[in-house]
């Protein structure tokens, strides 16, 4: 379950969305330039990405890394979209 704001301070989440499953790895980024991040995660080797805050099936589905690496997001070549990396040999707390 993810629950999302949009201030950082005290007060509630301002949308609550069901997306993944126990022990996937959560990650967010601007997947489609529109300059909103939204939700993503890796389970296995495979992102799952969603184009917005809504619960839903992924919008973007992939094969990449390893399945004990850890997703990371970021625009990596200043185009105004993000992409997906990989964080390997890192542990979970």
């Amino acid at each position: 379950m993810f629950y999302l704001r949009d201030t950082n301070s005290a007060t509630s989440a301002g949308v609550a969305l069901a997306f993944g499953s126990p022990g996937d790895h959560p990650f967010a980024g601007d997947w489609n330039g529109d300059h909103r991040d939204t939700i993503g995660l890796m389970r296995d080797g495979t992102v799952y990405l969603r184009n917005t805050n809504t619960t839903g099936i992924a919008d973007v589905t992939f094969g990449y890394g390893n399945p004990d690496d850890l997703p990371i997001a970021g625009d990596w070549n200043g185009d105004g979209i993000d992409g997906v990396g990989v964080v390997r040999g890192a542990s979970t707390p």
